[in-house]
Order: C-alpha cells, then structure tokens, then sequence
C-alpha cells in the first residue's frame, strides 16, 4: 500500500500466531515539504503550540502580551537558542498566551559543527536542522518549567520563500498580540470551528 502526502494515518491490522490481530500504532503523516534539505541556508516561519491549546504563556492586555513565569522562560529559552546552537538566529518573534510564533534563520555554512565519535576521534559532521532546534527548544523550556508533556508534538513551518513573504510574516509577527482575539489559536476561536 503506497502512502500519499494527505493521508491522514494509516492503520494496520495483522494477524499473529495465536489468530488474534494487532494494531499498528497510527503512523503520523510526513507534514515537512518533501525531499526539502531542512538543514540548508534560508528563513523559516515556526509556530509552536502548547498541547491542547492551554494558555500557558500569560495574557494579552491591552492588546500587548503580558508574560507569566512560563512565557518568561519560553522567552528566554528562545533567546539563548542561538547561543546554544552555530548557525541558527531568531530574527523575530513573539510568544504568545499558548503558541509561539518566530523566523528562525539557519546559515548552513555556519551551522555545522564537528562532534567527536565515542567509538574513535574522528570527527563526524553534524548538520544542524530546524527540526533539532526547535526539539532543542521544546525540551529546555520543558526542562524550565517542570511541565512534562508541555507542548504538541510536532510544530509548524513554512519556507520564507522571498523578500515580500519575509515582510508580510514578520509584519503578523508583529501585530499578533493586538489581533489575539482574531487569531485561530484563541480558544474560543477554535471551539467555533
């Protein structure tokens, strides 16, 4: 059975030896652009969620986010990635009361660094992906908040293909806080849809 990049899951069932059946475990689809080196030179427009939508982060008053002890450390954590990570930058951001939006900017001449083999010294090349940065990301702020199963699995992204779409996204960036209640990650939003 081929899979397509719209099938939602898959679900199989197979006998065992007994003439009982098992079920696979759902198999998740593949939500990254197909055949797309993550790790390459380029801008990436990230969203991360809170698991089911709970507004972790603080509020919005007055049309401007107020942080809370978690929305703090999600900040800081964000800020520090760079420092933790060669070659990934956060160029703009804004945390919200249960996601977080940024542009996160990967220079793949940068991003690679060398990590010795425990097996020998050999140096081995270790390409720093978006994917790593954000589950770097995601399990620091975990770690802070001594919250486990704090976040969603999995986050979204979109390729900053040019200079307009770059605008255009770090304009909503931007303007996020004041537009909360607009917003499809407000909850009564999403309980309407």
């Amino acid at each position: 059975m081929s899979r397509t990049p719209y099938m939602a899951s898959l679900q199989v069932v197979r006998p065992t030896s007994g003439g009982k059946q098992l079920r696979d475990l759902r198999t998740r689809k593949n939500i990254r652009l197909n055949g797309y080196d993550y790790s390459r030179t380029g801008r990436y427009f990230i969203t991360i969620c809170v698991k089911a939508g709970h507004e972790m982060f603080g509020t919005i008053v007055d049309g401007n986010m107020q942080l809370s002890e978690y929305g703090r450390s999600a900040e800081h954590n964000l800020v520090e990635l760079a420092a933790h990570i060669k070659g990934i930058r956060i160029d703009k951001y804004v945390i919200m009361p249960n996601h977080v939006h940024m542009i996160l900017i990967v220079d793949s001449d940068v991003g690679t660094r060398y990590i010795a083999s425990a097996e020998n010294d050999s140096a081995l090349k270790s390409k720093q992906t978006v994917s790593r940065a954000i589950q770097q990301y995601k399990a620091s702020v975990t770690r802070d908040s001594k919250i486990g199963g704090l976040w969603q699995p999995r986050f979204h992204d979109h390729i900053i293909r040019d200079e307009s779409e770059y605008r255009k996204i770090w304009h909503y960036i931007d303007k996020n806080p004041p537009h909360w209640q607009e917003d499809y990650y407000y909850m009564e939003n999403r309980t309407k849809v």
